[in-house]
């Protein structure tokens, strides 16, 4: 059919666009590194070096990682795309987006929950530590034992947390190229009616704007199940460490917020969904004035108009 033929012609298409650029014909400097030297930023080294004997141009910036390139992230999209239907209350795109990046998600997971259990072990390992170096009758090891472990979970920590956003930012920077091929590739297989429907500001603002919000949404998103799970953890410890009305006064005090940030969240998703309309629209006038100056200029209309 005409959109099987189309969906081959934009994969081959893409595909002659990764083989075209210089940063994607050989296998990049990140694909070559180790793991170490990817969380370490080591692998920018050379680049830096270079950099400071003379101005970068573009073929010396480093060759986009397979794991980067449009021609991977928009068919793998696709498919899951297609495949995919909306779950509970998760729209039908954002499952496609976990589902074309299952290893990332699980790996983000892991390494949210690791660097939550380091952050909730912290304050009972300084706990542990500061009765150690208050009992005078305690031999001094001990002290050391707690200092050492309070240490290499501080280091444990950083190193964690360091993973996660280069995994997370990552991820949200492949989200928002995947999405906008996704844009681009779907308006081709719309019809005259269709599009008559959307607008170059709605476009413009789309595309520029609201898919950025995946970079953020990647990061952060982790967080608001995870505090769930660190809240319940550090009330067990107040209960465990004083009694169950003090722990509960304690965490309520923190909760008693939540009502306040639901309806500023609420009332800020309002004015950002008027300040998204006001976009649309200037960006649909600006579009007007430069069409109607290239048409101006075109049949060498200045003098009647000016």
């Amino acid at each position: 059919s005409s959109s099987n033929q189309f969906n081959s012609d934009s994969q081959l298409k893409y595909k002659q666009i990764d083989e075209i650029n210089p940063n994607t014909s050989d296998v990049s400097e990140w694909d070559k590194a180790s793991e170490f030297d990817k969380w370490t930023f080591r692998v920018s080294n050379n680049l830096l070096n270079l950099g400071k004997t003379k101005a970068l141009q573009l073929e010396d910036l480093y060759k986009l990682s397979s794991h980067d390139v449009v021609g991977k992230l928009l068919p793998d999209l696709k498919g899951s795309f297609d495949k995919s239907k909306p779950i509970w209350f998760i729209p039908r795109l954002m499952v496609a987006l976990f589902k074309s990046h299952k290893l990332e998600v699980f790996l983000i997971i892991i390494l949210t929950l690791s660097e939550s259990a380091i952050r909730i072990l912290l304050p009972v390992i300084l706990f542990k530590l500061l009765n150690a170096l208050e009992d005078l009758s305690s031999p001094i090891r001990n002290s050391y034992k707690w200092a050492a472990i309070l240490g290499g979970l501080g280091l444990a920590q950083t190193v964690i947390h360091h993973i996660l956003f280069q995994l997370s930012m990552r991820m949200g920077w492949n989200w928002r190229s995947a999405t906008t091929c996704l844009i681009y590739d779907r308006l081709f297989l719309l019809n005259g009616a269709a599009l008559s429907m959307f607008n170059t500001g709605k476009l413009v603002n789309l595309i520029s704007n609201d898919v950025a919000r995946f970079e953020e949404f990647t990061t952060f998103s982790t967080y608001s199940w995870e505090a769930i799970l660190e809240v319940l953890a550090i009330l067990l410890i107040l209960i465990y460490q004083l009694d169950l009305a003090s722990a509960l006064a304690g965490v309520g005090a923190t909760l008693f917020f939540i009502p306040l940030q639901i309806v500023l969240a609420k009332r800020f998703a309002k004015l950002r969904g008027q300040t998204a309309r006001a976009t649309d629209q200037r960006v649909r006038y600006i579009s007007e004035v430069i069409d109607g100056i290239g048409s101006v200029k075109s049949y060498g209309w200045e003098k009647p108009f000016f």
